[in-house]
């Protein structure tokens, strides 16, 4: 999942990025590129290019997790 810094429905500056990005998913999807159990792979996108992997947590939540994604997240582990 790549989650990309002040960007809002349409995405109008990253859209060409957003929609090739998705049909190398799909390729890979279809070709059983990524079944592997429990793959989680996350990107977040910074204004400036810079990536962060791992996680899409914006930096405002000063290292802590609102309590509804906190219990989705114990759920799936």
């Amino acid at each position: 999942m790549c989650v990309y810094e002040n960007e809002f429905h349409p995405l109008g500056g990253t859209a060409a990025e957003v929609f090739r990005f998705g049909a190398e998913w799909l390729e890979r999807a279809l070709a059983g590129e990524l079944s592997a159990p429990g793959r989680d792979v996350r990107h977040y996108v910074h204004n400036d290019g810079r990536t962060t992997d791992g996680t899409a947590n914006p930096s405002w939540w000063l290292e802590t997790t609102p309590r509804q994604i906190a219990e989705a997240a114990a759920a799936r582990a």
